[in-house]
């Protein structure tokens, strides 16, 4: 078949986990004999309330990528002001896509199926003329967009107790467009987010699947047995919906009760903030952005990893990344966090937003040698759920059923 990728970002293009994973599924559906086209965001050069949809000329991709341009007041991926912030929202109401164009594409490149992998940026109308295609149509849930504005359903740490106007707004215009597709499927890589997110558009003619991410990473498998001092880890976006400021917060008092190293690999807006962190304390190692291919060696140097995020996370590639390195986790019980780490088998989940919690678990595991030993060997054979080939045949098996 002859597929369609749209992504706000996508290879080259890979700004995060979302994108990595989309570019892992093109190689898996490139193997089993599907050809890809992709349409992803580029900004216009002017603004502009359309959508131009055109060959993409950035050197490097073939006459099969094709960019959808529209102008924003920053990328999507960026951490925006708040007058900003807002000019991007509206604009993701406001901007429109040529119906003529979408259709045209499609039938230039014989699409046979649509995948979403991501679409902010993009604007709720693709979506629409999208849906208009007649062709059938799998969206994939990397997080809440579909059904909230701001992706995560928790705005600066406090969760959403329920859908604000906008985010209702959202949901209906989603609600509508996916609505008229013949032939729809929501696959997510947790439950949480699936049940979420499909519970909220109750949309009659979707079919849900429960697919983990079929990534391959790089492991240095091995036991955390001995090793003093403790050396504990954060690997991701230094962002304060990730936790890393509590994490700071914290960090004083974790290294008070018990001489621990602190490791932090990443960037973004609080990366001078952690480096400055960082410069005042030697048993702090600050690593910035960690390349792909060296990321497995930040691991090796590590002995619990933490994940604090302040929103409901869906299903980190680092938890994953951990497990079969032998790391234990310690996160927070939202989201699909406890969906990957076994409670007292291969790490904590503390109440959310408790890094007080966090801080128990995490003095528990240095004190106790032999549980992290435990935890160790549970995570490095519970890592075996996460075997890429049977999660790449499920993939396979979905795209072959939406013919």
């Amino acid at each position: 078949m002859k597929l369609l990728l749209v992504g706000s970002y996508l290879a080259p293009d890979i700004p995060g986990g979302a994108e990595q994973s989309a570019e892992n599924l093109r190689t898996i559906l490139e193997a089993a004999g599907h050809s890809i086209a992709t349409l992803r965001w580029r900004p216009a050069t002017a603004f502009t309330l359309g959508t131009q949809i055109a060959p993409d000329t950035t050197p490097g991709l073939t006459h099969d990528d094709w960019a959808a341009r529209t102008w924003r007041p920053g990328e999507p991926i960026a951490v925006l002001g708040r007058l900003a912030k807002a000019e991007f929202y509206i604009m993701e109401f406001l901007t429109r896509a040529s119906a003529r164009d979408v259709r045209e594409y499609i039938e230039r490149h014989g699409i046979d199926l649509i995948i979403i992998n991501s679409f902010r940026g993009l604007g709720y109308d693709l979506i629409d003329k999208l849906g208009r295609a007649g062709v059938p149509v799998i969206c994939i849930l990397h997080d809440f967009a579909l059904a909230c504005m701001n992706k995560g359903m928790a705005r600066k740490g406090v969760l959403c107790t329920r859908p604000c106007p906008a985010c209702s707004l959202v949901t209906v215009l989603n609600r509508r467009s996916l609505a008229r597709i013949g032939k729809l499927a929501l696959v997510a890589p947790s439950r949480y987010v699936l049940d979420k997110v499909a519970g909220a558009l109750q949309l009659a003619n979707a079919t849900r699947h429960h697919i983990p991410n079929p990534n391959s990473y790089t492991f240095i498998r091995r036991v955390r047995d001995h090793g003093n001092p403790l050396v504990l880890g954060y690997i991701g976006r230094l962002e304060v919906d990730k936790g890393v400021a509590g994490l700071l917060d914290h960090a004083d008092r974790l290294h008070a009760a018990c001489g621990l190293r602190l490791i932090i690999a990443g960037a973004g807006s609080l990366s001078d903030a952690v480096a400055a962190f960082a410069a005042e304390r030697p048993w702090v190692d600050y690593r910035g952005q960690v390349p792909a291919d060296q990321v497995h060696e930040v691991y090796n140097a590590i002995d619990v990893l933490t994940i604090p995020s302040l929103w409901p996370e869906n299903f980190p590639g680092v938890a994953v990344h951990a497990m079969g390195s032998g790391l234990p986790c310690i996160g927070f019980d939202i989201g699909g966090l406890p969906e990957v780490i076994d409670h007292g088998q291969t790490g904590f989940v503390v109440p959310f937003g408790d890094f007080g919690a966090l801080h128990d678990r995490v003095v528990e595991l240095d004190r106790n040698r032999r549980l992290l030993a435990d935890m160790s060997r549970a995570s490095l054979d519970a890592s075996a759920r996460y075997d890429p080939a049977p999660l790449a045949e499920r993939w396979v098996e979905l795209v072959a059923s939406m013919a």
